[in-house]
């Protein structure tokens, strides 16, 4: 037989198929549309219409089936999306299109989650000002009685408006405005992630630059302005170092590999996809384009980290001053070259006790305020087993032991508590 291709997607589930209470759920992605199984889905209460997903997807069998997820985890929504309702078989979206194309009296827009958009011509006026590879904010559905009509397009959701909102002029660097690079070859344009506000003023940051202060005057025309978002802004530096932005594009801009998410204390934290650049004393540095550099802990890094290899981060800002970088690596996967995206652990690492099961979700680790160690970290299960390699060696406990005494203990308190079910 020939080779199978598995690949990640995004998606959103758009409908719900119930026979005789098997539950078979179909998400939609910009590829096309793709059928879970209740055999994936099952283990995963949060799988239900309207929600982003990630799926690993195989090949569809033939010509006229769907292709099939294999595995599917629930993600946080795009920066630029708004579900409006879920029913059923029928979900409504209001998020940023770049027009594509016309023809016959339809107009066709892409979004990197979706893909393909509908519009019929309705408002004239409206359709003469179309710009091609423009942005514009739309609202949309999938339905079922808009599949089967716009096939031979590929467009699997009909544009019910597009607002009258300014759309936003393309960067001259990229015919994908989901794929935006970081060179300001495009007449200075930086994309850079807002980072917070303090005493009302916004700053933002690309990495290179941090913190960007932004002024009132721009923040205050802009819509979205919040913790997390990304944005393109122009800015300059004085002679003191100090940034400030003098421009801000008004659509947020959705990075390809990013995944935005706060945890209960409002902190930021990031996705994306990591170059380990250099190795330092006690830590790796780790580079993103979005956000620049992170420091990687060794005890937040397995044996396979090394200068130049890729992996996937989940990062967070610090405010620490004597940490060479503003954000820190809180876990650390390893992307497969085989696949693209290694995300889930292997189920057997999946422990049935009160805290795996409201953190199978990359999305949801929580969050240590410190470098040093916590209850908290030690529940992210990729440290329990390191900890675990490192309990087996009175030595290397010895030298962790001056700095993380507190750790350590905690470390023990729940290795005893949990003997049983993680060292049987």
């Amino acid at each position: 037989g020939h080779l199978m291709v598995c690949q990640w997607l995004d998606g959103v589930i758009v409908s719900l198929n119930d026979t005789n209470g098997k539950k078979i759920y179909f998400v939609q992605t910009a590829t096309g549309p793709a059928v879970i199984y209740p055999r994936v889905h099952e283990s995963q209460p949060e799988i239900r219409v309207g929600a982003y997903v990630r799926v690993n997807v195989m090949p569809a069998p033939s010509e006229s089936k769907s292709m099939e997820v294999d595995a599917v985890f629930v993600i946080p929504s795009p920066i630029d999306h708004s579900l409006k309702s879920a029913w059923k078989n029928e979900v409504e979206i209001t998020c940023n299109a770049s027009f594509a194309s016309t023809f016959a009296g339809w107009y066709y827009f892409d979004n990197p989650f979706l893909g393909r958009l509908a519009w019929k011509e309705a408002e004239i006026e409206r359709a003469r000002q179309l710009k091609s590879r423009w942005m514009y904010r739309v609202k949309c559905r999938r339905g079922s009685r808009e599949c089967a009509r716009v096939r031979r397009e590929k467009a699997f959701w009909t544009i019910l408006s597009i607002s009258a909102s300014s759309p936003i002029q393309p960067s001259s660097s990229s015919s994908n405005p989901s794929l935006i690079s970081n060179s300001t070859d495009d007449g200075g344009w930086t994309t850079v992630i807002l980072t917070g506000s303090y005493l009302g003023r916004w700053y933002a940051s690309c990495g290179a630059a941090d913190p960007i202060f932004i002024p009132g005057e721009i923040s205050g025309r802009t819509v979205g302005m919040e913790r997390g978002a990304f944005y393109r802004i122009q800015f300059s530096t004085n002679s003191n170092g100090e940034h400030t932005a003098h421009e801000m594009e008004s659509i947020r801009i959705r990075p390809s590999d990013v995944i935005v998410s706060m945890d209960m204390t409002k902190s930021l934290r990031v996705w994306c996809t990591t170059h380990v650049i250099e190795r330092r004393a006690t830590a790796f540095m780790v580079q993103n384009e979005m956000i620049g550099t992170a420091t990687l802990p060794f005890i937040r890094a397995s044996n396979g980290v090394r200068v130049g290899i890729q992996l996937r981060t989940l990062c967070y800002r610090v405010k620490n001053t004597n940490n060479p970088t503003h954000w820190m690596v809180l876990t650390a996967r390893s992307i497969d070259s085989k696949m693209k995206e290694t995300f889930i652990e292997s189920t057997e690492s999946i422990h049935e006790d009160e805290w795996s099961r409201k953190e199978q979700t990359p999305t949801t680790v929580s969050m240590p305020s410190t470098i040093d160690l916590t209850v908290e970290d030690v529940r992210d299960r990729r440290v329990l087993s390191i900890m675990k390699e490192l309990l087996a060696f009175p030595s290397i406990i010895s030298q962790f032991e001056k700095d993380n005494r507190k750790g350590l203990e905690t470390i023990r308190r729940i290795l005893e508590r949990d003997r049983q079910r993680y060292c049987s």
